[in-house]
């Protein structure tokens, strides 16, 4: 069941970053509202995967879990390779728009408190689902 889980959750990682990278490509903006509908759902399968994989039983807090483990997973990845393919370094934080999220603007100002986070999350949450099994 988790390599289901770890295989779905690249693939849908792999397929992000390619569409919003050809997006990028052709100078076509990208809906992050529309778009993350759309990821929800594709996590969902993932999701499932990862908490029947968390034996001996699930529960709310095991889903609580995953879902948050994945999300800074996915947000540490996507945002490096997404970088590194435009030819920016991992930690870029993009350019500062007038329609930028207060998350963007805080990332932009403080690069060093978004690695933290990213990194600092996602071993939280894998710690978490590995010592709860």
């Amino acid at each position: 069941m988790i390599w289901i889980a770890v295989i779905s959750f690249f693939a849908i990682l792999a397929w992000d970053v390619v569409t919003d990278y050809r997006k990028w490509l052709k100078q076509r903006s990208v809906n992050h509202t529309d778009e993350a509908w759309l990821r929800v759902l594709l996590m969902i399968v993932p999701t499932v995967f990862f908490c029947i994989a968390h034996t001996p039983a699930f529960n709310i807090w095991v889903l609580i879990d995953v879902a948050l483990m994945q999300l800074f997973i996915f947000w540490l990845l996507f945002d490096g390779i997404y970088n590194k393919l435009r030819g920016f370094g991992w930690w870029f934080a993009g350019s500062d728009d007038p329609d930028d999220s207060v998350l963007d603007n805080f990332l932009q100002e403080y690069p060093v408190a978004g690695a933290i986070l990213k990194i600092g999350g996602s071993i939280l949450f894998i710690t978490i689902y590995i010592f709860t099994k």
